[in-house]
């Protein structure tokens, strides 16, 4: 009774999430291995529908309980699940394509692939905990929006180091776009904690500068590859925004601070170890 109940709960969103990520790895293969444009717009075209048609069908089923009349002074602000529930996605989607694209024949895609199957079932799940006024469970799951932007970090800082390879005249630039992507992801996660001020602003620059750094300090060893580069300044933007976290929540110490900064060192470590 039991599990015939998980399943029929659980159903539902382990089919849209499994569609979309077959979705992903076949424009995958229709760009890179087809060259086939027109199928990939195509695919790309599909999964946004599936993804469109899962919100819609949450939202048709469940009007009576979640009131949208774009009032963002009220208790659902429409512009940030606008943005979190379609314009996050569409991005975690373009990203993963990008990282795809370079990583098409690597065994890590397809570790990727299944954290980001596991990312929309989460999805899925929080936004129909969502529609249906679950206010719990919404918060329980409301984690999967940060998880989305750690994976979009990740996937883009890889597409910029691959792309500077084979562009290395343009080495700069994609260190630019690395501080903006870094910079524009913290203050989403400022965003959703309601805490995007002047001071938590600066936090975020120092932390993307320091990242953009990072980043051309590590092209211009030469020692690592591009997924090394990717990783290891995942994990120092990992550690960073959760300092940053914890300065806006007034629990920093001196201890956070020497426990965060041993592990951005070893994970620097590690980094160029493995290379």
């Amino acid at each position: 009774m039991l599990i015939t109940k998980f399943v029929k709960k659980n159903l539902k969103p382990v089919f849209y999430s499994l569609s979309l990520t077959l979705g992903i790895y076949i424009a995958l293969q229709e760009i890179h291995e087809n060259q086939n444009v027109n199928r990939f717009i195509l695919f790309t075209l599909l999964i946004f529908f599936i993804y469109l048609a899962e919100l819609y069908s949450n939202w048709k089923s469940n009007q009576t309980k979640i009131e949208l009349n774009m009032n963002f002074d009220d208790e659902v602000n429409e512009l940030s699940q606008l943005f979190h529930k379609i314009v996050l996605p569409a991005a975690l989607y373009f990203s993963i394509i990008g990282f795809g694209f370079y990583n098409i024949r690597s065994t890590y895609l397809i570790g990727v692939l299944f954290i980001v199957f596991v990312t929309f079932y989460i999805l899925f799940i929080n936004i129909r905990a969502f529609f249906d006024a679950k206010n719990k469970l919404e918060d329980k799951t409301h984690y999967v929006y940060d998880l989305i932007k750690f994976i979009i970090f990740f996937c883009l800082i890889d597409v910029f180091s691959n792309a500077s390879n084979n562009f290395p005249i343009n080495l700069a630039l994609y260190a630019l776009c690395t501080v903006v992507v870094t910079f524009t992801l913290i203050t989403l996660m400022l965003w959703r904690f309601d805490k995007v001020h002047l001071y938590s602003l600066v936090y975020g620059v120092i932390v993307s500068l320091f990242i953009g750094i990072m980043f051309l300090l590590y092209h211009a060893d030469g020692v690592v590859n591009s997924l090394q580069i990717s990783l290891g300044l995942f994990f120092v933007f990992y550690l960073t925004s959760a300092v940053i976290h914890h300065l806006i929540m007034k629990t920093f110490t001196k201890g956070v601070l020497l426990e965060y900064f041993l592990v951005i060192i070893i994970v620097i470590a590690i980094t160029y170890g493995i290379a």
